[in-house]
């Protein structure tokens, strides 16, 4: 008497994969997704890199008041303060500067080895805190979303926008400060001020 054997299941060779169409298709959609997403990678990366030199410069700010509660004025030296926090990694620092050390003082960092399509940037502060006619840093990587008037682009055609003119026969001015107004030549003044009101430039001499 024979065993009964079980019907084995034939093989399938003609199982389907994937066709060249839908390869072309998923890789497409992957490189769109990546193209949308780096840029705003990017722009974290940077915000949060920016983010040091507003943490920096708010301990300058303290440090400049604590100053002048003992001696009367602003210091024209970092090293003469007590800040609170470590030198910038990524900013470059420059020294404090003032018209009138008893009432004012400003100082600016600025980016380097800023990613691509961000540029040198700089950030800039003074006794009321940020100082947007002095700062270039784009809007997109500040804290509170506000950017500076030195960005590219955004000075206007008569002048700089951080407080110099460099008036023409029309007598053209900056953002922040009043151009040199041109006697039938260039006027080459440089405002002495940062907040839109300070400072006159030269009167060109023809």
């Amino acid at each position: 008497m024979h065993a009964l054997r079980t019907p084995r299941t034939p093989i399938r060779h003609d199982s389907a994969g994937f066709s060249l169409v839908e390869l072309t298709i998923v890789v497409v959609i992957l490189g769109a997704l990546a193209m949308m997403g780096v840029p705003r990678y990017q722009v974290a990366v940077e915000k949060a890199k920016a983010s040091e030199a507003y943490g920096y410069l708010a301990h300058v700010a303290k440090a400049q008041e604590m100053y002048r509660a003992r001696t009367g004025s602003y210091s024209n030296s970092l090293s003469n303060l007590s800040i609170q926090a470590p030198a910038p990694v990524h900013f470059s620092v420059g020294s404090p500067s003032s018209i009138d050390w008893e009432t004012r003082w400003q100082l600016k960092l600025t980016r380097k080895g800023a990613l691509s399509g961000f540029g040198a940037y700089s950030v800039a502060w003074y006794e009321d805190g940020f100082d947007a006619g002095r700062a270039s840093i784009p809007a997109e990587l500040t804290p509170t979303g506000v950017g500076g008037a030195n960005q590219a682009g955004s000075a206007s055609s008569g002048g700089s926008s951080n407080g110099s003119g460099n008036g023409n026969s029309n007598g053209n001015s900056g953002n922040n400060g009043r151009g040199g107004n041109g006697n039938n030549g260039v006027g080459n003044g440089e405002g002495g001020g940062r907040d839109n009101n300070r400072g006159r430039g030269g009167r060109g001499n023809g």
